[in-house]
């Protein structure tokens, strides 16, 4: 007997739908960086912007008018004898009013000469007063706290710091007079061309797939 073959229809698998892939939000870009630093490796800010990612622009020129330094992110902060947002304005000390009263007469009393007992005062302590470099702010000193001068940081204006100087010129003065480098530099004086060690590979063996039947 012989069977004839038997013939089936071809199927047709049906479609998968796999779900939406959702992925997490990047950091990447200027929100990355702390505020006075920006690029992709987070450098220091040229001497001109401020702020997170370098994007607020300040001169002491311009921004300042000629009478203050820019700070934080990009803010005025006016040296002695001036005052405004752009420092543009001569601080001015109003004297106190004074009050004239009419004199007064009192007329003359006539006591007996007395001789007032010795007395004993207990010894006065005074409080300690704030008065000096470490009654202002990081970056001010002076009597009235004013803001410190180009190349002096940190409380009273006491550490000296050079964008030329004390950091090579490869970077700015931050802070309480430390080097920021820029990008490219490192180290405390940005004096050291920074250098990117490449990613280790890996080399496997290749791979023998044995052949189908």
């Amino acid at each position: 007997t012989t069977v004839p073959p038997t013939t089936l229809p071809p199927t047709t698998p049906p479609p998968t739908t796999l779900p939406p892939t959702t992925l997490p939000p990047t950091t990447a870009g200027p929100t990355a960086c702390d505020n006075g630093f920006g690029g992709p490796e987070c450098d220091a800010c040229s001497n001109s912007t401020f702020a997170r990612g370098c994007n607020v622009t300040c001169s002491r020129h311009g921004t300042c008018s000629g009478h203050g330094r820019c700070r934080g992110l990009g803010q005025c902060a006016c040296f002695s004898g001036w005052q405004g947002a752009d420092c543009s304005q001569v601080r001015t000390t109003t004297p106190e009013p004074t009050t004239s009263l009419p004199p007064t007469t009192v007329p003359p009393t006539t006591l007996p000469p007395t001789t007032p007992p010795p007395t004993t005062l207990p010894p006065t302590t005074l409080p300690p007063t704030t008065a000096g470099p470490t009654a202002c702010d990081n970056g001010f000193g002076g009597p009235e706290c004013d803001a410190c001068s180009n190349s002096t940081f940190a409380r009273g204006c006491n550490v000296t710091c050079s964008r030329h100087g004390t950091c090579s010129g490869h970077g700015r003065c931050r802070g309480l007079g430390q080097c920021a480098c820029f990008s490219g530099w490192q180290g405390a004086d940005c004096s050291q061309v920074r250098t990117t060690t490449p990613e280790p590979t890996t080399s496997l063996p290749p791979t023998t797939v044995p052949p189908t039947t």
